[in-house]
């Protein structure tokens, strides 16, 4: 069972869908938005307590001017962790919030305990060539993240929604 709450963020009401009991999971949904309470968030929340906070611009959430890139959605989600006192934290995303988990995992290491993102290829190594991959399951530790210990650093393409 889930409930849909609102919380604020930087001025900004948020919506905001919670169900289950345990260690906070932040789930970021995909470009498509939040798609309904699935059988996976049934099954997390058996263990977990799921959050699912509607992006900007989905649902009840306004849309913000600022943010034109996943990186300032990142910045937005980094600040809402902030504020609720809820990092460090386990992030999932799917698809765009996939590349937007990474980028909250890459910029705000002390927020982030774990990560998995579920998308499209578009990570790619500091040096050669895009991953062939027609998805890329990535899971990181962020506390490795940020002390270094990661032996191929990543950086992320900018994708705006170019084929």
């Amino acid at each position: 069972m889930s409930i849909e709450t609102k919380i604020n963020v930087g001025g900004t009401p948020v919506a905001v869908i919670r169900g289950g009991s345990g260690a906070p999971l932040l789930v970021l949904h995909d470009e498509l938005g939040y798609p309904g309470w699935m059988t996976w968030c049934r099954e997390l929340a058996k263990t977990r307590e799921v959050i699912i906070p509607l992006q900007p611009a989905f649902g009840v959430t306004p849309k913000l001017d600022w943010i034109r890139t996943y990186r300032d959605v990142a910045g937005f989600y980094a600040g809402m962790i902030r504020e609720q006192g809820w990092g460090p934290i386990d992030v999932v995303g799917f698809s765009a919030g996939g590349y937007i988990a990474a980028e909250l995992a890459a910029s705000s290491t002390e927020l982030v305990s774990k990560l998995e993102a579920v998308m499209r290829d578009g990570v790619l190594p500091v040096e050669g060539s895009a991953l062939e991959a027609d998805t890329l399951r990535l899971s990181i530790n962020a506390s490795k993240l940020a002390a270094g210990s990661y032996s191929a650093r990543l950086r992320l393409s900018t994708w705006q929604g170019a084929n």
